[in-house]
């Protein structure tokens, strides 16, 4: 994400859109650089995704660094912030900057045309299926296994 390379060109207000384990540590890496910072997220709970144990030592830090708002929908980005729905009702979460957070999706078409130039591949990581580091290094490892 640009934006935890580049802190310094973030405003003072943050505001991410996306709860998932990607939006949460950013929240927190922001709120160390001096940020304040806001989650919104469509779900019910902030990095529902993540496994229990891992969640349960990120979740403490995620509340100290920023305002969460789930079950919140973004509508739009405005100048002032982002226009969201809550409860049938639109709010205003106001911000300098605005962070998208909202998720990857497997570029299929891209692996597939690549693999269509070899004779033989192993697909693994995020092209096979999104996922965290763990589960990309694990499939490479197999799949090496088997060369």
């Amino acid at each position: 994400m640009e934006a935890e390379l580049y802190p310094e060109k973030l405003g003072k207000k943050v505001a991410i859109m996306g709860g998932g384990l990607v939006g949460a540590e950013a929240a927190i890496g922001f709120h160390h650089e001096g940020k304040e910072c806001t989650i919104i997220e469509m779900k019910p709970a902030i990095a529902e995704e993540v496994n229990s144990f891992y969640r349960g030592g990120l979740m403490p830090e995620v509340e100290k660094a920023a305002t969460c708002y789930v079950d919140t929908k973004v509508k739009e980005v405005v100048p002032s912030g982002v226009l969201c729905e809550r409860n049938g009702e639109e709010m205003l979460v106001e911000a300098d900057t605005v962070v998208c957070a909202l998720g990857f999706t497997s570029p299929y078409d891209k692996v597939d045309e690549l693999a269509d130039l070899v004779d033989e591949y192993y697909i693994i990581g995020d092209c096979k299926k999104i996922g965290k580091i763990y589960d990309a290094i694990n499939t490479a490892y197999y799949s090496a296994l088997l060369v």
